[in-house]
Parts: C-alpha cells; sequence; structure tokens
C-alpha cells in the first residue's frame, strides 16, 4: 500500500522528475524502488543488504544443482535427495513480484514490464552485495555485480589492557 501510495503521489513524482537524476542507489530487497526508478527513468544501481543467494536470488545465475536456495539448510555439497529438495525448494520460493504486478500496471505508462521484476532487476547498472566471498556458496558472478562486504559494520573499538594479575583475581572470584 505505501508503495501505490508513493508512486500515486503526483506532487512527489513531478518533484523528483524535475530533479533530473542521473543515477540512483536502490533497496534491492524493496521491488518498489525498481518501479519508482524505472518510472522516473533513472538509471540505478542496486544495493542488497544480504548474501548472493538471498530469497530473492536477485540477478544472479544460481544453479540449484550445486547453489542451496536460501533458508534450504543445504551445504553445496548435495548428494542426489539434497539436489531433489533443493529444486523443491526452489519451486516453492515466494514470488515477490505478484504483489508489486498490479501497482506497476497501475503507475507505469507502459503498464507491468513483460519480465517482470527479474527485467526490472536486469536494468540495474551495478550490483552491490553486503556480503564478502569467502561468506558465500561458490558460485559465478556477473561483471556488473560487486562483494561490498561490511559496509555497514560498525567501526571496531579498541582491545582493553587486561594485566594478569587482574585476570587472577576475577578467576577467583
Amino acid at each position: 500500500r505505501s508503495c501505490d501510495k508513493l508512486l500515486g503521489d503526483k506532487k512527489m513524482i513531478t518533484f523528483l522528475q524535475r530533479e533530473h537524476y542521473d543515477i540512483t542507489i536502490l533497496d534491492a530487497f524493496n521491488p518498489c524502488s525498481f518501479i519508482l526508478a524505472h518510472k522516473l527513468g533513472v538509471h540505478y544501481i542496486a544495493f542488497y543488504p544480504g548474501p548472493l543467494n538471498g530469497p530473492l536470488s536477485i540477478a544472479l545465475p544460481s544453479p540449484v544443482s550445486y547453489i542451496p536456495v536460501f533458508s534450504s539448510q543445504l551445504s553445496d555439497h548435495m548428494n542426489l535427495w539434497g539436489r531433489a529438495k533443493n529444486l523443491f525448494y526452489s519451486f516453492l520460493a515466494p514470488r515477490v513480484w505478484s504483489t508489486f504486478r498490479q501497482v506497476a500496471e497501475r503507475h507505469l505508462e507502459s503498464g507491468s514490464p513483460p519480465g517482470g521484476l527479474d527485467e526490472l532487476h536486469q536494468g540495474a547498472e551495478l550490483w552491490a552485495f553486503n556480503t564478502d566471498f569467502s561468506l558465500e556458496f561458490p558460485q559465478p558472478l556477473m561483471p556488473y555485480t560487486v562483494l561490498v562486504g561490511g559496509l555497514l559494520n560498525k567501526p571496531a573499538k579498541p582491545v582493553e589492557q587486561v594485566s594478569s594479575l587482574d585476570t587472577h583475581i576475577q578467576i577467583r572470584q
């Protein structure tokens, strides 16, 4: 409903169009941001704050034969039954686009894109994933994909100095 309300606010849309943005950075977890960028005709960079094989499997090839589906609790070392389970989970994965298709049809001049949300995902100039390659299962990455792990982390605090006498006293107490 909030997406429908935002896209229907003619005053806000007119204001954003008058700004003539060259590019926008959007939250890839929210499908409304893709629809808004498409409506404004602005190029966009998608920032995804999760793992590569997240719930949307965004813009990356994820062969179910060796990339576990998000929350399937499988590893990349699957036997035949594990692969069958992974395939089953891939069919049950929620399709977020279905709830936003009607919103896109109402607010985009050309109607909903024929390829749906996948087509809007492929329109991103760059994908930035907030993860590190060492935390992910091996999988192919596209040239427009960048891993920016640790982007949302807080700076490290210095370790307090503790003498061995203090440690000995704390242990005895």
